[in-house]
């Protein structure tokens, strides 16, 4: 399946090892552009890899020049210098810092903090760590469940923490770190560990065991229980914990993009939990190491590869005749067949000694009995066709030389062995030459030379489990841009905020308050009326602090971040064609709040400013006050208060002068008509009338209609002297 999804990409320079900041370029990238990068990538591999066969061939005896074999062994290094560096290029590209999930988990601790009324310290460590963006997606929801748990239950209550002689405000990190092949994010807390007691009391009140067998059960192997769905310690139910969705939804998470998760746990000292995470997830090259079994080649993640060695006939020992094992390194190791676990004749054993690699996948070791080891090598996956499914086995690749290899998939492959706890059926196992041989064993006049860039087969097929968010978003559409861009906005906004909140500064302020008005103008460019109307209103509460007519205080913040929230899951809704959510009771009674202060903040200010002003007079207006005075004409000053309902007010008190002067000369106003027209107008303005027709009944004719049609709520009417 095509890939029309779009990334925002943000352009790092390479010495950056600190937070991004809101003056960094990004751009949005398609997702499919990527996939072809990286089809590109996967040809220019296999051409070094021909090229360095054709460079051992040359120099294994073929009769040419000296000057030819240096030639081509140059050709050979620099092509496999550059394919490497392409394909590292590529894998970055698809990569985002985590700064942006930083931000939003900074969120969640503090809602939580406040929802729980704990003072917590947030730490976060590796925000110049760069993960796989799909990734991203789909660790934001279990690392968040983590934090809550950690501040709900791991961080004991203030008093408890003096009890214990600890830091009375406790502290939860997320720790981001590279190793060799994998990310892993720790979600760490120095509160007072898994109760382990509760933990057993609970799997006896389940019947999952019996007290002898958890009596026998390492730290490891009781955490396992915590996994079980619905499985929980909790007394009570609550916002952030005890909810029933737990560590069941986090594992098959991660199982979904083939990582692990890992519980440390020390009663009194804390809690780590860990994510470990494959460094690459979505690409389609691979560093393998081949092996042969009888006349197939199998390729495995040599990531996962532990060792290989040969074997004596006589160092495997066989369980109730059918399971064998062997030793390695002190360690009781199950020995399989590779050819026996996809149905096929078994490796043929000569001389007594067999040959077998040791494989590790999520804690457990296997090895499996082969006919030989070959190099190491990049490989081009090219994933099954969707109709063919083979457990065991993820796709095939054109290793050095043409030929074909079968790719190892290490998570069916432990299936099949591992699975149930149970041996396999060899009888039910799924045969490659039956399954898999029409579809590809190629005949030699259509073996290509190069994998060609529009084979379907060489972007892994998107399966319900790996698509993205994005999936149904149809690129085409214009507004679709609209809402990438405000995608990559909010991530800013995030960070803007919590820099705000920190330092209450100026150009922070006024950062934050261009971010948010950008985000309401592609929102009404979407045609998302009711999101933009919020941003309106953030907007709004942003603008009064800018002026310092509001306190940026906790209840402050708590709107702010609630409203970027919202607008997260607007964005969101959006992309995938649903219609946008509702805003929380919360979030529209804390902006409701603060819409009734500023009425009453204004309405003061207003009422105060026009009880004491004077209208306005300019030349004109002095030469008209002095020329209706010779003539002995009746002047007013007027007061006049309106509510302008959802029209602006500059454009009320307009039509309200407007209508003035019909009747009367209007010699000036506060505010001036200039001050009006640039919008400088709140809710009243004081008129300096001259009616040019005294009749008895003016004054309350005018209260009436302007009460009527225009919304006025004060009219008050003196002579002016």
């Amino acid at each position: 399946m095509s890939d029309t999804n779009t990334a925002a990409i943000e352009q790092r320079p390479k010495s950056s090892s600190g937070p991004a900041t809101s003056n960094q370029e990004s751009m949005i990238v398609r997702l499919s552009s990527l996939d072809n990068m990286l089809e590109l990538a996967g040809e220019v591999i296999i051409v070094s890899s021909n090229l360095n066969a054709m460079s051992r061939e040359i120099q294994e005896g073929a009769k040419v020049s000296r000057v030819l074999s240096d030639n081509v062994k140059d050709l050979a290094i620099t092509s496999s210098r550059i394919s490497s560096d392409l394909h590292n290029l590529v894998t970055d590209v698809r990569t985002v810092g985590m700064g942006d999930l930083f931000a939003r988990f900074r969120r969640i601790a503090r809602d939580t903090s406040r929802r729980l009324g704990k003072v917590i310290r947030f730490e976060l460590e590796g925000v110049d760590i760069c993960i796989d963006k799909r990734t991203s997606e789909k660790i934001y929801d279990p690392i968040a469940h983590q934090i809550r748990n950690a501040m709900a239950h791991g961080i004991e209550d203030k008093e408890i923490r003096v009890k214990l002689g600890k830091d009375p405000v406790g502290t939860v990190t997320v720790r981001v770190c590279n190793t060799e092949n994998n990310t892993i994010i720790d979600v760490i807390d120095d509160g007072g560990g898994i109760d382990k007691e509760a933990v057993r009391r609970k799997v006896l009140k389940m019947e999952l065991t019996d007290d002898k067998t958890l009596d026998g059960l390492s730290d490891e192997a009781l955490f396992e229980y915590l996994y079980i769905p619905g499985f929980s310690t909790a007394e009570q139910t609550s916002a952030t914990s005890g909810r029933g969705v737990g560590l069941d939804v986090v594992r098959d998470v991660m199982n979904q993009i083939n990582g692990e998760t890992r519980i440390k746990s020390e009663e009194g000292k804390g809690t780590t939990f860990s994510f470990i995470l494959p460094k690459i997830t979505a690409v389609n090259i691979s560093d393998a190491l081949l092996v042969r079994a009888e006349k197939m080649t199998f390729a495995f993640p040599i990531s996962s590869v532990v060792a290989s060695q040969a074997i004596s006939v006589n160092e495997v020992t066989t369980i109730r005749g059918t399971s064998r094992t062997i030793k390695y390194l002190g360690r009781i190791l199950p020995l399989f067949d590779l050819l026996e676990i996809f149905g096929e004749s078994p490796v043929k054993i000569q001389d007594n000694q067999m040959r077998a690699i040791i494989v590790e996948y999520k804690n457990k070791r296997a090895a499996f009995v082969i006919s030989d080891f070959m190099n190491p090598q990049k490989i081009v996956i090219s994933e099954f066709d969707c109709e063919i499914k083979v457990p065991g086995l993820i796709g095939t690749a054109i290793l050095t030389g043409r030929q074909m290899g079968l790719v190892i998939d290490l998570p069916g492959l432990f299936e099949q062995t591992f699975g149930n706890g149970k041996e396999m059926d060899i009888n039910k196992s799924i045969r490659i030459d039956t399954c898999v041989k029409n579809n590809l064993m190629m005949d030699k006049e259509n073996t290509p030379q190069t994998v060609s860039a529009s084979t379907e087969t060489m972007i892994p097929a998107a399966t319900e489990a790996d698509e993205s968010v994005y999936e149904e978003l149809d690129i085409d559409r214009p507004d679709s841009q609209f809402l990438k861009e405000v995608e990559v906005m909010l991530a800013r906004l995030n960070q803007e905020l919590f820099t705000l909140e920190e330092k209450h500064d100026t150009e922070t302020a006024d950062a934050i308050f261009r971010l948010v008005h950008s985000i309401k103008g592609n929102l009404t460019m979407c045609g998302a009326e009711e999101p933009a109307s919020i941003t309106h209103q953030v907007e709004t509460i942003l603008e009064r602090a800018r002026r310092g007519a509001l306190e940026l205080n906790d209840e402050v913040f708590d709107v702010l971040f609630d409203g970027s929230a919202y607008l997260e899951q607007v964005v969101q809704s959006l992309l995938t064609n649903q219609k946008p959510p509702v805003p929380s009771d919360k979030l529209l009674a804390g902006m409701e709040n603060f819409r009734q202060e500023e009425k009453k903040t204004d309405q003061g200010a207003t009422v105060a400013a026009l009880d004491n002003a004077q209208a306005v007079l300019d030349p004109t207006g002095e030469f008209y006050l002095s020329s209706r005075r010779r003539d002995g004409a009746v002047l007013y000053r007027c007061h006049i208060e309106f509510n302008p309902g959802d029209q602006p007010h500059f454009l009320v008190a307009y039509l309200i002068l407007r209508r003035l002067q019909r009747v009367a000369d209007v010699l000036g106003s506060f505010p001036a008509m200039t001050d009006i027209e640039a919008g400088l107008c709140k809710g009243g303005i004081v008129v300096l009338l001259a009616p040019r027709d005294p009749k008895p009944d003016l004054l309350d004719t005018l209260d009436k209609n302007l009460k009527r049609y225009y919304g006025v709520e004060r009219f008050e009417a003196a002579t002016y002297a």
